[in-house]
């Protein structure tokens, strides 16, 4: 079992190890390769496997960039903790350590706290203030110390880099079963069920739970999409997920609304996990709200027949 700890100056009691370094920030195919191939050469060292990443996410402290956090930080842990690693550190990330130069990260974090023999990155990898490092700049000042780096050769699909990047252009296209293929498992944002304003149910004659969520969490493009709902529990349910403002409630201010199909229940206060599978169709106006119910009972079929076809 993988241990997470959080980085603080000073010995970390890890010892020599082979290190993946990265913000990880989706753990897409991609990442998944790359710290693979970093367990691969812990294995052949003879050596614990240690993944490196950052909490926030540097481009949220830096660049203040909302909506583009892939997935929750603990979800984001937990998936790199199983992929073979004997210890994720979490390192955590503020303007002040934005501003250290690319010799002091590799001096007082890789170094002096977790001793690499071997630090494996990515092409695009980046650190120290201004993004001025690159793996050659680590390669470089990593060598002093006798550590190696290793540069993992990207992972491609339909002849493009597999990359957080792409992704957040798929979801912004709403195209959710494309970012998943990229992924390798559907896209999912997760966040407290509070009171919205009851049209769902009163108006409509279908409940829906309103998710609250993150300024950072990257949200699809507006449309009805096909999915599935995890409570606190750990049940499933086939969802309709319903994303960004109603046309016909512009005064509605929830961008995330979830029907789980065939649950009756209270989920007010409970953390809900919506994974997208597939997008149904586009937000837009009815000419009735009969109309809109009778949509979205279609919707609420629908969703659970592709559920169903993906098991």
């Amino acid at each position: 079992m993988s241990r997470v700890v959080e980085w603080h100056p000073g010995p970390s009691g890890l010892g020599p190890a082979v290190v993946a370094l990265g913000v990880f920030d989706g753990v897409h195919r991609g990442h998944v390769s790359l710290i693979c191939l970093t367990v691969r050469r812990a294995r052949e060292a003879g050596l614990p496997a240690a993944v490196v990443t950052f909490d926030p996410d540097p481009a949220h402290v830096v660049g203040h960039a909302p909506g583009t956090r892939l997935l929750d930080p603990d979800e984001k842990t937990a998936l790199v903790a199983d992929l073979g690693v004997e210890t994720v550190v979490v390192v955590p990330f503020d303007e002040t350590l934005a501003a250290w130069p690319p010799q002091r990260f590799v001096d007082e974090i890789l170094v002096a706290t977790l001793q690499p023999v071997l630090v494996v990155v990515g092409p695009e990898f980046r650190f120290g203030a201004g993004a001025r490092g690159d793996a050659e700049t680590l390669r470089l000042s990593c060598a002093e110390s006798g550590c190696r780096v290793e540069l993992a050769e990207p992972l491609t699909e339909d002849g493009e880099r597999v990359s957080s990047t792409r992704i957040r252009g798929l979801l912004i296209e709403g195209d959710a079963a494309g970012a998943a293929r990229l992924l390798g498992r559907p896209h999912r944002l997760t966040g407290p069920v509070h009171r919205g304003r009851g049209e769902g149910a009163a108006v409509l004659g279908m409940a829906t739970a309103n998710v609250e969520l993150d300024e950072h969490a990257a949200l699809p493009a507006s449309g009805v999409y096909a999915g599935v709902a995890t409570t606190e529990d750990g049940t499933r349910w086939p969802t309709a997920t319903a994303v960004g403002k109603h046309p016909m409630f512009p005064e509605a201010r929830d961008v995330l609304e979830a029907h789980l199909v065939g649950f009756t229940g209270d989920l007010y206060g409970q953390r809900l996990t919506i994974e997208f599978l597939e997008r149904i169709r586009e937000q837009r106006r009815f000419d009735s709200v009969e109309a809109l119910a009778e949509a979205m009972a279609a919707d609420a079929v629908t969703a659970g027949e592709i559920v169903a076809g993906r098991r």
